[in-house]
């Protein structure tokens, strides 16, 4: 399938520059996403750090609560059970941040005997207000169970210290965490005082407190959940039980675990806390040792990237739209000329009129191609009137040494050309002759067979094979018919394909075929009567020497004799057939027969014809043969 200059150009210039342009436009917008996404992940990682600074401080104030509560006591051992009361309260009521506050005595210490005194106060969450209560042996044993970390950590560590997430049961009845101070009383250590915060009303509090802060969970150092929009997941799993639940594979788990070390960063896991990617940024929170980490999804963080991204490629991809309708035009200025030059040129080959150079005035190569050719079409012309001229010429010699007649034909039967020997077979001039059809040199009246046949081929040369020959009638100019033999071969003439007819006079060798065959007739009579005359002797012969060898008064020698005259009469009878035989063969009537003959039977006849001739001459003829003859 041809391909025009414009195709081309496009195909082989426009087309690569365009998967060029393309190809270094998405690998710039590769690198570019590549470092948006760093740029992001490093934003977030600053942000997630301030954030969990932040949260720190935010839960840290609540914490100076029970500090300055535990200082209080230190300062002022002796207090009323409604002072303590009052305390707590003073202690819940205007902060938010705290559900609950409690003092835990050592027993012995404030009343008497062993027995638990733990004043509490919490935040009714239906809306009562404060609720006073007493968290003593009846509620639960915090004295002697040390699940209760609110009370045995900071007495063992005698610092203040967060305690696990934990549910409360029987006192605040919520989930919570715990801020609990050692304090002193009278110089020895009294108990502890506390702060509570609702885990539960922490997301909301810290969004409050942190506007932007976004979806966020927080983690315990074991990765249990201490915070999660999933209220769910609070206390209840672990992120190690979201990695099991979704299958992901074991990188994803390394990457969580970087989450508990205690440094910050980000890492990205898919299909986490959240569907698709999700960068998790994250950054501890050193006075509990939990770790913050707020989540990204991917598609929101890159959002604006790829639509931006999503309006470069269109650009870019009208430019190069563009750029191949610019190409298109352009290829049309330099595929015009090309085609008007392709134009021109089938037009001279087909001899169609002459190569118009002044149809291209521009001074390019196109310009220069087409006064190239125009000088060589005139330089073709002198060529081909010169080979015309040799080739004449050399035709002309051609046909004026050939031995036979000769004439040029073409497809309707004119005669083209003749050599001198047509005229003066034919009786013609060149001048009477050229132009008419060669079918006026056949007699009139003749068979049509020969004439039929010529004027087929002459019609389609091509069919005309290597050896084609055909026996007609000639016709010279005084009318005399004479036989003639005709080839035929096709031959090339600047006009076409035609026809070349060699002619050959047949009336001498008509003569000699006619005098052949009577030479050969006057033979077979000839054979015919010496034959007879032979025969008549010889069948004398052979019967008076069959009479003979009947005779018994004949000795064996005579007898031998005779059977050999009857031989050799028989023998010559025989070369007188054969003779008739040859003048059958010459004839083509000869008729072979397929018989049995004795090889040593024709031996034997051999030896007794040849056998007195030899005794006559001084010879010996004897016969060997193998026994299986």
């Amino acid at each position: 399938m041809a391909i025009s200059i414009r195709a081309k150009m496009i195909l082989f210039i426009g087309l690569p520059a365009m998967t060029i342009f393309m190809a270094v436009l998405f690998w710039l917008l590769g690198f570019a996403e590549q470092q948006a996404r760093l740029m992001h992940q490093a934003e977030m990682a600053e942000e997630a750090a301030a954030v969990a600074e932040q949260f720190d401080e935010y839960i840290g104030k609540a914490a100076q609560v029970a500090d300055i509560t535990a200082r209080f006591i230190k300062l002022v051992p002796d207090l009323q059970d409604e002072e303590i009361y009052g305390i707590l309260k003073g202690n819940v009521g205007p902060n938010r941040r705290i559900y609950g506050a409690a003092m835990a005595f050592e027993p012995g210490t404030y009343k008497e005997g062993n027995r638990l005194f733990s004043p509490y106060v919490y935040e009714d969450k239906a809306g009562g207000g404060l609720v006073e209560m007493d968290i003593n042996e009846q509620v639960y044993d915090w004295y002697r169970d040390e699940q209760w970390q609110w009370w045995h950590l900071p007495k063992q560590r005698q610092e203040g210290v967060w305690t696990d997430p934990y549910f409360d049961e029987g006192a605040g009845n919520i989930l919570m965490v715990t801020y609990a101070v050692p304090f002193q009383r009278n110089g020895a250590f009294g108990g502890v005082t506390t702060v509570d915060i609702d885990l539960e009303r922490l997301g909301e509090d810290v969004n409050k407190a942190i506007p932007g802060v976004g979806d966020f969970v927080i983690l315990g150092p074991d990765g249990r959940f201490i915070y999660s929009k999933d209220k769910e997941m609070i206390l209840a799993h672990s992120i190690f039980d979201v990695l099991d639940a979704r299958k992901n594979p074991s990188s994803a788990e390394a990457m969580v675990r970087r989450l508990l070390e205690g440094g910050s960063g980000e890492v990205t896991v898919e299909d986490l806390l959240d569907q698709g990617p999700v960068i998790h940024a994250y950054a501890p929170i050193p006075s509990t040792g939990w770790t913050f980490v707020a989540l990204h999804p991917e598609k929101t963080v890159m959002a604006e990237f790829r639509k931006r991204r999503a309006m470069v490629i269109g650009g870019f991809a009208g430019a190069g739209v563009l750029m191949l309708m610019t190409l298109f035009f352009m290829s049309g200025k330099v595929a015009g000329p090309i085609r008007r030059l392709r134009e021109q040129v089938l037009r001279v080959a087909e001899g169609d009129g002459e190569f118009q150079v002044s149809d291209f005035t521009s001074r390019d190569e196109i310009g220069e191609l087409a006064k190239a050719f125009a000088d060589l079409q005139e330089k073709v012309r002198d060529r081909e009137v010169r080979l015309e001229t040799a080739r004449e010429r050399t035709l002309s010699e051609l046909l004026e040494s050939a031995p036979d007649a000769m004439a040029v034909v073409d497809r309707e039967g004119r005669i083209r050309r003749i050599n001198e020997k047509m005229e003066e077979m034919f009786g013609f001039s060149r001048m009477q002759v050229t132009g008419d059809s060669i079918l006026r040199l056949l007699p009139e009246g003749e068979a049509s067979e020969g004439p039929g046949r010529l004027s087929t081929l002459l019609r389609d040369p091509a069919q005309i094979g290597g050896a084609t020959t055909m026996g007609l009638q000639g016709m010279r100019k005084g009318g005399d018919a004479f036989p003639v033999e005709i080839g035929m071969a096709p031959f090339h003439e600047p006009e076409g394909l035609m026809s070349v007819i060699v002619i050959r006079d047949m009336t001498q060798r008509e003569e000699a075929r006619r005098q052949v065959e009577a030479a050969a007739h006057a033979k077979s009579e000839f054979l015919a009567h010496m034959s007879h005359e032979i025969r008549t002797p010889l069948n004398a012969i052979i019967g008076f020497s069959q009479l003979l060898g009947r005779d018994d008064t004949l000795d064996e020698d005579t007898r031998r004799t005779v059977r050999t005259i009857e031989r050799s009469g028989n023998h010559l009878l025989t070369l007188i057939n054969d003779i008739l035989e040859m003048s059958k063969i010459e004839a083509g009537q000869l008729t072979m027969n397929k018989e049995s003959i004795s090889l040593r039977g024709i031996a034997e006849d051999m030896r007794e014809m040849m056998g007195l001739k030899a005794r006559q001459k001084g010879l010996q003829f004897e016969l060997e043969w193998d026994e299986v003859l």
